[in-house]
């Protein structure tokens, strides 16, 4: 709760601020959209996704740099998921995936958070494209991340299933 005090009164100070295109800015820029990042994580961690959407979503709002926009996409992505806003999910990270340094853990997040949505998808909706689409992505995941154990799983479900269906 300290953090989250004190991430509501930085925000209200630098909402505030009139950023210019300076160096100086841009950098507090993308530190602000880090530290919202930082402050969702945590909220992450006692399963308070609908409020880490809501800071990271603020942090975005202030972002400049590529690289930090991309990275906080990722989690939004994640974020999404769990709020059931699978669509918005699935554009954020494909979105995070269009820039070509994205760090290759998050990379393998978004390719998770990918398969993740449409896996959930298919469940309402019995599209083999969903099904497909979520294999594929965690194809992608499980290839760049080998340890991403709960996308491993989830592939390998997923596998075993689709070969069950009748083509």
């Amino acid at each position: 709760e300290n953090v989250l005090r004190m991430w509501e009164t930085q925000k209200a100070l630098w909402s505030r601020y009139q950023f210019r295109e300076t160096p100086d800015d841009r950098r507090w820029r993308d530190n602000l959209c880090k530290q919202a990042t930082h402050v969702a994580r945590m909220l992450e961690a006692v399963s308070r996704y609908g409020e880490a959407l809501e800071i990271v979503n603020k942090g975005l709002g202030y972002a400049s740099g590529e690289d930090v926009i991309a990275h906080a996409r990722v989690f939004a992505s994640f974020y999404n998921f769990r709020n059931a806003n699978y669509s918005e999910g699935i554009e954020l990270a494909q979105k995070a995936l269009t820039y070509e340094f994205l760090e290759q853990n998050d990379r393998a997040r978004a390719y998770h958070v990918i398969g993740l949505c449409f896996s959930t998808r298919y469940n309402k909706s019995q599209s083999m494209d969903d099904l497909d689409a979520a294999i594929d992505a965690l194809n992608e995941a499980v290839g760049i991340e080998p340890s991403m154990n709960k996308a491993r799983d989830l592939l390998k479900t997923l596998r075993k299933y689709r070969q069950s269906l009748p083509s």
